[in-house]
């Protein structure tokens, strides 16, 4: 439990650094790096396959949650 949700943190922090990164001026209307967009959909993939594993047990799903 504890790596996956070590994963979850890391993707979530790394989305937070390339928010930070200003866009490129010459890229037009793209607001964010690709690369930001990828870190934060990755992070979400992974909570939802850690809340889907966690919910079958009552007492993983709490901890997890509360985490």
């Amino acid at each position: 439990m504890s790596l996956k949700s070590l994963n979850i943190v890391c993707f979530g922090l790394l989305t937070i650094i390339y928010r930070a990164i200003p866009p490129d001026p010459n890229s037009g209307s793209q607001i964010f790096y690709s690369e930001c967009v990828a870190s934060a959909r990755k992070a979400l993939e992974l909570h939802q396959l850690a809340a889907l594993r966690f919910k079958a047990s009552d007492y993983m799903w709490r901890g997890y949650v509360h985490w």
